[in-house]
C-alpha cells in the first residue's frame, strides 16, 4: 500500500505537467495573429493581494488601455514600458505578454517538481 502512495506524487506531477502543456497551447492559440507592441504603465489599481497595473498603448493613433490580469505585490513603475499583444482586428483586445502564460508556466513548474521529487522519493 505504501509503495502505491509513493507513486502518487510522480503521477500527479505528470498530470499537472500535461495540463500545463495543454494550457500553454490553448493560450498560444488565443493570441495567434496578435501583434506585439509596447505600452506604458499609467496606473496601479489596489486589489486583494497587491496591485493590478494599468497599461496604455497606441494603435493607429488611437489610445487603448488594459488592466493586468495578474496581481503584483509591488506597484508598477509609472512610465515603464511593457510588452503586450493586441488583436489587429480589434485593438482593444490585448494581453500583457509577461502575464499571458503565467498560469500555464505555474502548472508546468509544479508538475516537473512533483514528478522529479516524487520519482526520487519512490526510488529510495
Amino acid at each position: 500500500m505504501a509503495k502505491y502512495l509513493l507513486l502518487l506524487f510522480p503521477i500527479l506531477g505528470i498530470v499537472l505537467f500535461v495540463a500545463g502543456v495543454l494550457a500553454f497551447r490553448r493560450l498560444r492559440a488565443q493570441v495567434a495573429g496578435f501583434i506585439r507592441t509596447t505600452g506604458k504603465v499609467t496606473d496601479n489599481v489596489p486589489s486583494a493581494e497587491g496591485f493590478a497595473i494599468v497599461v496604455e498603448y497606441v494603435v493607429g493613433g488611437k489610445s487603448f488601455s488594459i488592466t493586468s490580469a495578474v496581481e503584483r505585490k509591488r506597484r508598477g513603475k509609472q512610465g515603464c514600458q511593457l510588452a503586450l499583444l493586441y488583436d489587429p482586428a480589434n485593438p482593444s483586445r490585448a494581453v500583457l505578454a509577461e502575464d499571458h502564460y503565467v498560469s500555464a508556466n505555474k502548472l508546468l513548474a509544479i508538475g516537473v517538481v512533483l514528478a522529479l521529487l516524487g520519482s526520487l522519493i519512490a526510488c529510495f
